[in-house]
């Protein structure tokens, strides 16, 4: 962390060091000028945007990155020669045609978003006339008629350059978790790589609870009972050691007026400030769109009193991906129907499925006497397990397995047992690829050589000890169990 403080710091001060005086006033002027635009209502506003663009053309090259949503943009880039060498859209599947005037500031794109995730929702808008506007100003530009706003950037760019990356690894939600949406809309292709610290791993990952006198008003999506629930357990949560500092986040699955109502049961049980040292949000998925929390908790809102059609449409089940993948460490699902009322091909009944039997998709729990492959690794198991350490035997994370895993309260370690066997190249690489993904995402790695172990164990072991203790790994002192002090023979 301080040499990350250090390169930070330094790194700024030499650009600052490489800043003319010319370019500072023109940084001083163009962040006036933003602060005077505001909310892009007063009536000097216009003059302030020209001010703005004039000032950034002078010095956008002072700072490497900018990082601004599209309406900024627009504001303050204006078109030039002077283009930046890469744009970087996120969130591209959420936005419609009119974020193509942003590609316009840069040599090269590079354009992330996710196809089943949520598409832009045109509300309001006369569609004739969206029509009208592509047959007078488009008619010579191929496949015009996708130039509506219901189609995202990532699609026009997807059908015009249909080579893609796919990246297939995540960094969000514990395997558990990311499971429903892996089935749902992925083909099981992701790859998990997030296995949680001991100060992060909630028991269980996924709880699905019952509102038994839940039901939904006629008029409105609104299921008191299961509100009521469902805010008894977030304030529990708050209250619970084990959430300490956690984030936290409603999403309602039919409609926001059943979030909103869940807002202002929490704010008078827990009051305004907890809400936001915890961040809590409630909403529907859409609020939560390209965000997380360490909790998320999900009300289905249905029930039995008032009739409800199967959700079936591919704008659905996007909307319940989304919702699904929101939550980092847990996640709690509350519902007023059981299982068998509902339809088999709607999301509902997939996501109600999943939490309810989600142990079934997801088997982590291992047998300690048919786990290990060598006399190897069981004399490291039992030497580390001897030393008072908590460690985990063949934990499998995206595509690596893992032989051991070392954890500690601040950080984990990996332990790799090398026998000398010799991998053939393509497993080589991917092994190595793998294991690169897992260190950018804070793992260490350990490796025991099986030659060194057996020539001498303790001095190999006491450097795994001295290396486990500068990287803040401890071994507890603490009563075992008789399964925690299981030597394997």
């Amino acid at each position: 962390m301080i040499i990350k403080d250090i390169v930070s710091k330094k790194t700024w001060y030499n650009q600052i060091l490489k800043t003319t005086e010319s370019e500072k006033r023109s940084l001083f002027a163009w962040m006036q000028a933003v602060k005077r635009i505001g909310k892009g209502t007063g009536k000097m506003v216009s003059e302030y945007r020209k001010i703005a663009q004039d000032e950034m053309e002078k010095c956008k090259d002072t700072i490497p990155v900018w990082i601004m949503p599209l309406n900024r943009v627009i504001e303050n880039i204006k078109l030039s020669r002077k283009l930046f060498d890469v744009i970087i859209y996120d969130e591209s599947s959420q936005s419609d045609i009119f974020s193509i005037c942003a590609l316009m500031r840069a040599k090269k794109a590079v354009i992330v978003g996710d196809d089943k995730q949520i598409s832009p929702e045109v509300v309001g808008v006369d569609q004739g006339v969206i029509q009208g506007l592509i047959n007078k100003y488009l008619k010579d530009i191929p496949q015009n008629e996708w130039f509506d706003l219901h189609t995202s950037l990532y699609d026009t760019a997807l059908r015009v350059f249909p080579n893609r990356l796919i990246l297939k690894e995540h960094f969000r939600c514990v395997p558990e978790i990311i499971g429903f949406s892996n089935m749902l809309c992925y083909s099981n292709e992701i790859k998990p790589l997030r296995y949680p610290k001991p100060s992060e791993a909630l028991y269980p990952p996924i709880v699905a609870v019952k509102a038994e006198d839940g039901y939904r008003e006629q008029n409105k999506a609104v299921n008191i009972p299961e509100a009521e629930v469902l805010v008894s357990k977030l304030v529990s949560c708050c209250k619970d050691k084990k959430y300490k500092d956690m984030t936290m986040g409603v999403i309602s699955l039919l409609g926001d007026v059943q979030s909103e109502i869940i807002e202002n049961m929490i704010r008078e049980r827990i009051g305004e400030e907890e809400m936001i040292r915890r961040k809590i949000i409630c909403g529907d998925a859409y609020s939560f769109q390209g965000d997380e929390r360490d909790v998320m908790f999900l009300s289905m809102v249905i029930a039995n009193n008032v009739k409800f059609a199967p959700l079936t449409r591919e704008s659905d089940i996007r909307r319940f991906n989304v919702a699904a993948s929101r939550a980092r460490n847990q996640m709690w699902l509350f519902y007023s129907v059981e299982l068998k009322d509902l339809n088999k091909s709607c999301v509902r009944h997939s996501i109600l499925n999943y939490c309810l039997n989600y142990e079934k998709y997801n088997k982590r729990y291992i047998n300690l006497e048919y786990v290990f492959q060598s006399k190897f690794q069981k004399d490291v198991y039992n030497m580390i397990k001897d030393k008072g350490y908590d460690i985990i035997p063949q934990i499998k994370v995206g595509g690596y397995k893992v032989d051991f895993i070392i954890e500690g309260n601040r950080n984990r370690a990996a332990i790799v047992c090398d026998e000398g066997i010799i991998d053939n190249g393509d497993d080589i690489k991917k092994n190595m690829e793998a294991r690169l993904n897992l260190e950018r995402i804070g793992w260490y790695f350990l490796r025991i050589r099986g030659s060194e172990f057996y020539y001498n164990p303790e001095k190999t072991m006491e450097r795994l000890w001295s290396r486990l203790k500068r990287i803040g790994v401890e071994s507890y002192n603490r009563e075992k169990t008789s399964k925690e002090t299981l030597r394997v023979v």
